[in-house]
């Protein structure tokens, strides 16, 4: 089973991603701080 793309999870299954899941996303990407750098 080869994973998709992260554009395709996220297409696909942004309306399922709880929005605890989204707001650390969100703070990663955007802050950097609250969690380990993801490049």
């Amino acid at each position: 089973m080869a994973l998709p793309s992260s554009r395709d999870i996220t297409l696909a299954e942004g309306t399922q991603i709880p929005s605890t899941l989204l707001n650390n996303l969100q703070d990663m990407i955007i802050g950097g701080k609250t969690g380990p750098e993801v490049v």
